[in-house]
Order: C-alpha cells, then sequence, then structure tokens
C-alpha cells in the first residue's frame, strides 16, 4: 500500500500544519520498531505511517515509536536531534567543569554562559566546536560517554543536575568529544586550509593573520613556536592545541644536535 493510501485526513492535516513532506514519511507497514527506527535514521524520515495505534487511536510515530500528535513537541526534538549544528566543547578552569552542548552562534554561546554563570563559574572557554550533520545526536553520544562524570552544579540559574556539564581530565572529556564526533567529522586533510578548519573564527583569523594558511603549515611548527606565537591568544592556544590532540596530530619535532667529533689526524 502506498503512503498517501495510509495518510488519514488527521494525519494528513497534521503533516501540513507541521510543514512535513511526503518525502519524510516511511512506510512502516508490517513493521516492529526495532525495524523501522533504523530505517528511518539511515532514511532521514520524520515520521512513519502504517504503524500500530497510540491510546488515542493516532497511527504516526517518530522512529523512537512516540506518537507525534497526541505529543507534538516530539517531533521538534527529532527535528533538532537530527538537524545539523555546531557541537561545542567549553571549559571552565575555576571549576574543572567541561560542558559539551549545540548551538548556532558560538560566539554569543559562550558569552551566555559567563552571563549565565553555568555551573556557578564565570570563566567559561571554548576549546573545539564542529560542524556536524547530526548535532543532537552527536551531542547525545557524548553525554553518554560522560555520563559517570555529571555533576550537581547551578546551571542558568537553578540549582541542580546538568546533564552537560561533567568534571573529569582533561582526557577523558577530548576523548570522549572526540569519540562522538569522529564519524561525522572526517579527520582533515594536511592541505586543508586553516579558514575550513572546525576552529573558532577568530582563531582561524590569528592564524591567518601570522601567515598559518594550512594545516600543514601550522604542523610544521614546533612546540616552542606556537607556545610564544605572537599573533595567538591564550584561548586560541588552548583550542588548536585540543583540536590537534583529538584529530592525533603533532608539532614538529626537534631533532637533538649531535656534536661530531673532528677524527683524528691519520
Amino acid at each position: 500500500m502506498s503512503i498517501k493510501a495510509l495518510l488519514s485526513p488527521e494525519v494528513k492535516a497534521f503533516l501540513k500544519r507541521h510543514d512535513i513532506p511526503l518525502a519524510a514519511v516511511f512506510n512502516a507497514t508490517d513493521m516492529k520498531r526495532a525495524g523501522y527506527g533504523p530505517a528511518m535514521k539511515a532514511g532521514g524520515h520524520l515520521v512513519a505511517v502504517g504503524v500500530s495505534t497510540c491510546q488515542n487511536g493516532h497511527a504516526l510515530r517518530t522512529r523512537h515509536g512516540k506518537c507525534v500528535i497526541c505529543s507534538p513537541a516530539t517531533l521538534s526534538f527529532s527535528r533538532r536531534y537530527e538537524a545539523p549544528g555546531e557541537v561545542y566543547l567549553a571549559y571552565s578552569e575555576m571549576g574543572s567543569l567541561y560542558k559539551v552542548g549545540i548551538t548556532n552562534n558560538i560566539a554569543n554561546r559562550v558569552e551566555q554562559l559567563n552571563a549565565q554563570g553555568t555551573g556557578g563559574y564565570y570563566d567559561w572557554v571554548l576549546l573545539a566546536i564542529r560542524l556536524c550533520a547530526a548535532a543532537g545526536e552527536v551531542e547525545n553520544h557524548a553525554h553518554t560517554l560522560l555520563s559517570p562524570y555529571a555533576v550537581r552544579e547551578p546551571h542558568a540559574g537553578r540549582q541542580g543536575s546538568s546533564r552537560e556539564i561533567f568534571r573529569c581530565s582533561d582526557d577523558v572529556a577530548l576523548d570522549a568529544y572526540r569519540r562522538a564526533t569522529v564519524d561525522d567529522h572526517p579527520k582533515a586533510s594536511k592541505r586543508a586550509r586553516v579558514a575550513s578548519l572546525p576552529l573558532t573564527e577568530r582563531t582561524r583569523e590569528m592564524l591567518i593573520d601570522g601567515g598559518v594558511r594550512t594545516l600543514s603549515d601550522l604542523l610544521d611548527l614546533t612546540e616552542a613556536e606556537f607556545q610564544f606565537h605572537r599573533y595567538l591568544s591564550g584561548n586560541a592556544k588552548r583550542e588548536i592545541a585540543a583540536y590537534l590532540k583529538m584529530e592525533g596530530r603533532s608539532f614538529r619535532k626537534v631533532l637533538p644536535v649531535t656534536e661530531v667529533q673532528p677524527s683524528a689526524p691519520k
């Protein structure tokens, strides 16, 4: 049976009201959620028809099996979960805290974190940011990996546990962020231009102003040259170091100088 034949007047009205195209509707006839869920994810479908009815008689569900007519908020969540966005990793040195979240305006987001005193601290800086095809899914994966380190701190003006704030070591936070984003963001080629790297715009500008145009240029610096680079701020250096660590990259090694003893006269 075609998808159109499965659409009741109520479902048609719902799809029109929420601007859901027919291409985003999955035909789950004779399928259980364990089957249509992964298929919807792979195909980028928002809702499924041909499913079992809910207690109110509706037959329109998300890939997680939720009735979107009874709970339209689940549709907004699904859209956010699967929509592209920037997934960031922020750090508070005073609190030894890390935060993983989603934003479409990283400069405003960092200002907001500090204005709100997120976690009870006001010194948040950005460590890493990546544009991901399914930002909500990547964010959720990172939160799951870091869940043993979740802390109860004041969050956005209220006391309570936040799924986005964690207290752990640098290695744990960076490894979780890398693991969550690696499938969505492949390793950059050494020929990649700095302007295309997943760094903040200000950091990219600093690198370019300092004559660093490609990833190869950056990797050609020694650790000392990088640390004393006059165009880079402290926050920029921390962000770049975190990015290179996640990518498994390192600066150029300086070979030790070996003194050559003159040969004895014959």
